[in-house]
């Protein structure tokens, strides 16, 4: 759970400094309403989610091997155990996807409120 929240602080954090680069860059282009910077907010959020999602969906052969899931399953495990296991093994293999993913989702959700803010 404190990985969870650290991973949301992170993403948070990176998310508002993609925003406020890329408030510097539109306004040295010369757009100054408030639709236009949620327009690039989105754009950004969209890409940064779309190369997670591919990212994370391209390594998705070298995580499904028959042989290890069998290896794993004949354990003395119960399905909670191996469960978790499987969520901790994931959670450390990927921080990348998962910090795109959510930085993005977080660009979003800012392209969606400025509109409404200001």
């Amino acid at each position: 759970m404190k990985k969870f929240l650290s991973l949301l602080v992170k993403t948070f954090l990176i998310a508002l400094f993609l925003g406020l680069l890329i408030l510097s860059l539109e306004w040295l282009v010369g757009w100054r309403s408030t639709t236009q910077f949620s327009n690039g907010l989105f754009m950004v959020g969209a890409v940064l989610i779309a190369v997670g999602i591919f990212s994370a969906l391209g390594s998705l052969p070298i995580r499904d091997d028959l042989q290890i899931l069998w290896a794993e399953s004949i354990g003395d495990f119960h399905v909670w155990e191996r469960s978790q296991r499987w969520l901790a093994g994931m959670m450390t293999g990927f921080p990348g996807y998962s910090l795109l993913i959510m930085t993005g989702i977080y660009l979003v959700g800012f392209a969606v409120l400025v509109p409404q803010l200001f």
